[in-house]
Formats: structure tokens, C-alpha cells, sequence
């Protein structure tokens, strides 16, 4: 590996590969809210008052920091060409951009039942074309642009 692949960085890889078409917007944007989330998650924070669970679209108990995490990202990519964005911790598809370029899928805080003893957690989420009018169009494998 030469010197100049070694310094290389995400921002120096999105200027190259992703400059035209603002993925490389979307990207570092998502880059950037799991820093600010990692920030919050490490943190230390009272235990959660919560007095009553919410099920998230997919079906698992929401955690405070679901909401939370989510809140980090939709932020995030509201300034980004992202049409729909399709969360876990949200019902339905939130139009960000309407003549935005993109769709992200996102489970922003994956395992966040492991906060409580430790264990690993994470961000998932993928990137692919926006279409016009069906949201679910975007969401075969054969169409994902970076994940």
C-alpha cells in the first residue's frame, strides 16, 4: 500500500467518487450523525423513565435512545437529496427531499437493547435511487448505490 492510499480519507473518497450526484453528500451526512450518536451514546445518561413501551414498525420494543438515534439521523440528511427516508423507528416514509435523488433505509440503532449490558450495537442502512411515486421500488438488493 503506498503513503497516499494510507492518508486517504472518507471525505477525500466521497470528493473523488461521489461528486456529482450528491451521494457523497448523503453519505458524509450519515458519517456524521453516527459521530454525533456515538458522542451521545457515550455519554453518561440517567436510566430511562419510560412508563410505557412503543413498538417500532418492525416490531421490536423501542428504546429511548431509538428515538433518539433516529432524531440524529433525520436531522442529518434533511439538508442531503434524499427523497424517502424508511426508518425502523417510523411507521411510514418520510419525504426529506421531494425532488431528492435518493432513498435511505435505515435501522439507526441497531442491538439498542444491548446498551443496557454492553454489547455491541450499530448503524445499518442503505442507499439506492429514488423513484417518482413508489418508495418500495428502491428497495431491491440489485438497486442499492452504497450501503
Amino acid at each position: 500500500m503506498d503513503a497516499h492510499a494510507a492518508s486517504t480519507t472518507l471525505a477525500d473518497t466521497i470528493n473523488i467518487e461521489c461528486e456529482t450526484d450528491g451521494l457523497g453528500a448523503v453519505i458524509a451526512q450519515l458519517a456524521h450523525a453516527a459521530a454525533r450518536l456515538a458522542d451521545v451514546l457515550a455519554a453518561p445518561r440517567e436510566p430511562s423513565a419510560a412508563t410505557h413501551e412503543v413498538v417500532n414498525a418492525s416490531g421490536d420494543v423501542q428504546q429511548p435512545l431509538d428515538v433518539l438515534a433516529h432524531d440524529i439521523f433525520v436531522a442529518a440528511l434533511s439538508c442531503t437529496p434524499v427523497r424517502w427516508l424508511l426508518s425502523e423507528e417510523a411507521d411510514e416514509a418520510i419525504v426529506l427531499d421531494p425532488a431528492g435523488r435518493f432513498t435511505v433505509a435505515i435501522d439507526p440503532l441497531d442491538g439498542s437493547s444491548n446498551c443496557a449490558i454492553n454489547t455491541p450495537i450499530g448503524t445499518i442502512f442503505s442507499i439506492s435511487p429514488a423513484y417518482d411515486s413508489d418508495v418500495t421500488s428502491a428497495l431491491s438488493g440489485h438497486n442499492i448505490v452504497a450501503a
